[in-house]
């Protein structure tokens, strides 16, 4: 069986129309959570971060239905990511500090 190249051009076609009655439908629903959101009083700082929120939950939900032992993987990886990066160390080196670690080969070479 041959498709035609307008076929296939129609098909796609349609595929989109149907993404975008699906993407409208999707900016309904949180229009609708936001308007809840907004009769129960949150400020639209408060809306937009709970809406981001749920969002990211939602794509977590996702993933972990996908795939549970790659989540369970990556976010043991982030964590550990994490508190490597936001460790505070004993004593930070600062400008100075760096200054003279830098300083002190140059002048041991110059002294011999």
């Amino acid at each position: 069986m041959t498709v035609s190249r307008r076929q296939v051009a129609d098909a796609i076609d349609e595929c989109d129309e149907k993404l975008a009655d699906i993407q409208e439908e999707k900016k309904a629903i949180y229009q609708n959570y936001r308007a809840g959101l907004a009769a129960r009083g949150f400020s639209k700082k408060a809306m937009a971060a709970e809406v981001e929120t749920l969002k990211i939950a939602i794509r977590q939900r996702r993933a972990i239905e996908a795939d549970p032992e790659k989540v369970k993987e990556r976010r043991g990886l982030f964590d550990e990511i994490l508190a490597e990066i936001t460790a505070v160390p004993s004593r930070a080196r600062t400008r100075a500090d760096a200054r003279e670690a830098d300083a002190a080969p140059a002048e041991a070479a110059a002294k011999h």
